[in-house]
């Protein structure tokens, strides 16, 4: 060990071996930080269900992992912000009101269920009694109004729907979404 610190005697001699000087291990560094440490908070769920923070793009290609499962998106679309990301775990069993992001959303606005939170001790009444906590609605908001990706109208309902490269439904996730009219959806 001590043979290996004399030969190396200060860091730029050590960087050397590798082939590199301290100011481009620095910028790889900040490079390394930026795309490493993404904001945890970020509000935005992408169009397949999940949030934006759980996607990551490497040699341009898109990788969206929001839990154990892998999700195929293909491309990251940003389509609401939410008060808790946490509900955009679930996976598309099929277009509509099986999808990720309609999954999500139901799961988000949920009211009224016993939620026991960890960090606290669960409520307890007068006569020690547990007691229901209400659990408040959680927020969404769109972030461009919604239009349906076909006919391009913005008066009528929209729901996600998976759909192939093509552009011909499924109800396997493909890594195509879209956000459709029911009008357009029975076309496809």
């Amino acid at each position: 060990m001590d043979e290996i610190q004399s030969e190396h005697s200060s860091e730029e001699e050590l960087l050397k071996t590798f082939g590199i000087t301290y100011e481009e291990l620095q910028e790889a560094d900040a490079l390394n930080r930026t795309q490493v440490l993404r904001n945890p908070r970020d509000p935005r769920i992408c169009l397949c269900g999940h949030a934006v923070s759980r996607h990551s793009i490497t040699n341009g290609i898109v990788y969206c992992k929001p839990s154990a499962m892998g999700c195929p998106c293909k491309k990251v679309k940003p389509v609401i912000a939410v008060s808790d990301t946490r509900k955009f775990l679930r996976k598309s069993r099929g277009g509509g009101r099986q999808h990720a992001l309609m999954l999500g959303v139901a799961a988000l606005l949920a009211t009224d269920e016993q939620v026991l939170d960890q960090n606290r001790a669960p409520a307890r009444d007068a006569e020690g009694r547990l007691v229901r906590r209400a659990k408040t609605a959680g927020t969404l908001e769109w972030l461009e109004p919604p239009a349906c990706e076909l006919c391009k109208r913005t008066d009528v309902g929209v729901m996600p729907y998976l759909v192939t490269k093509s552009g011909f439904a499924t109800d396997e996730p493909t890594g195509f979404d879209a956000l459709l009219c029911l009008e357009c959806r029975a076309t496809i």
